[in-house]
């Protein structure tokens, strides 16, 4: 080789390494695999003066012979080694597994004083656990948080610690006074959406249970959300049949309209999330979506309708570009009259009136315009007894 070969050579080199040093510092490389974690982990132990011979050949071993695939395999393997070489945390994890919340909790606090990335990000999921498992919701969200967002790059247990964190906000909320529960509910939903968006290859274990309390939270906060509505739309209805106008009464309509915008838009919201996961699921496995030689440059599984408009395709060709209710008037139906006209007519501003009731034929459940309707009807007799 001569020189000129020799510096070209060089320069390549100092590109390749300034390349892979960036390459480590940009936020997506720390979307490796559970199995890659685990070989960054035993390359880093297989350098660390202060380790055994002994201790590197069984993790050599452990890794050989039983390649970890899963998160928890990963984090197994993990933890095993630094339990292996850290007697402080291997105490911790005893007394976690021992049920001994409280003595786990502090041997864990001790533990992840360190600059040991890769212990203190177990050490920190293990506090945390210990938090869950004694009940201490608040402080459980808190360091499965650190553990998801700052501790990610040095743990497999990632993606565990933001479901766990999402689970810890809920459980909070199920123990907290009925005054204090609705705010940590709406932060929960809004934590297990962000579960769902950012971790889509998760454990199905995770998404099912996500999907479930998601569903069951979206229900719980249209329930209150309709009792509020309920309260409002009665009181200015009783109002208006005292021809009294003024502020109370519009405070009434204005508050009732504000809380049925709410549930429009968490509808909306809950019929774009959908979508957004069944795109996921439809995404071929190999390009994600990029298009590839195996699903024909469509970006979708084989066997999906190629991914086109048209026959056998899932989307259209011209989607809508906005989402929104379709033009003219919407039909509600003969669903009975008072003195001052049906029940939303009674309660709410001309103005405000059509649109509303447009948005709640469009988008809200059946058995939610079946309640309305009752309304109607309990005004209708109510009126017809008065005359």
């Amino acid at each position: 080789m001569n020189a000129s070969q020799e510096r070209k050579g060089g320069m390549f080199l100092r590109a390749f390494v300034a390349a892979a040093v960036f390459a480590l510092a940009a936020p997506w490389a720390l979307a490796e695999t559970p199995r890659d974690k685990a070989e960054r982990f035993l390359r880093d132990f297989q350098k660390r003066a202060s380790v055994s011979a002994e201790a590197k050949k069984a993790a050599v071993d452990a890794f050989t012979k039983d390649p970890p695939v899963a998160a928890r395999e990963a984090a197994d393997l993990i933890e095993s080694c630094l339990e292996s070489v850290t007697p402080e945390f291997k105490k911790a994890q005893e007394a976690l597994r021992a049920g001994d919340t409280g003595n786990a909790r502090a041997l864990f606090e001790k533990a992840k004083k360190t600059d040991d990335a890769w212990l203190r990000a177990a050490a920190r999921f293990g506090a945390a656990m210990s938090d869950f498992r004694a009940g201490r919701f608040a402080d459980a969200e808190t360091e499965f948080g650190e553990v998801a967002e700052k501790e990610r790059a040095n743990t497999p247990r990632d993606v565990e610690a933001a479901f766990q964190r999402a689970l810890s906000t809920l459980e909070a909320a199920l123990h907290e006074t009925p005054d204090k529960e609705q705010p940590l509910k709406d932060k929960a939903l809004g934590q297990f959406r962000k579960f769902l968006e950012e971790n889509p290859e998760a454990p199905e274990r995770f998404l099912a249970s996500a999907r479930q309390a998601i569903e069951e939270l979206q229900k719980a906060f249209t329930d209150q959300r309709m009792e509020k509505v309920t309260v409002n739309l009665r009181d200015a209805e009783k109002l208006l049949r005292e021809e009294q106008t003024g502020v109370p009464t519009q405070a009434r309509q204005k508050a009732a309209i504000g809380t049925l915008q709410e549930l429009v838009e968490e509808i909306e919201r809950q019929q774009q999330q959908q979508q957004q996961q069944q795109q996921q699921q439809q995404q071929c496995p190999d390009c994600k979506g990029g298009g590839c030689k195996k699903c024909g440059g469509t970006g979708r599984k084989p066997g999906k309708g190629g991914g086109s408009g048209g026959p056998g395709g899932l989307h259209s060709n011209s989607p809508a570009q906005k989402s929104g209710l379709p033009a003219g008037p919407t039909r509600i139906g003969d669903l009975g009259e008072t003195p001052k006209g049906g029940f939303f007519q009674a309660s709410l501003p001309p103005k405000e009136r059509e649109p509303v009731m447009n948005s709640l034929k469009e988008k809200f459940p059946a058995r939610y315009m079946e309640l309305l309707e009752q309304y109607y009807k309990g005004l209708s007799e109510g009126a017809s007894k008065a005359r």
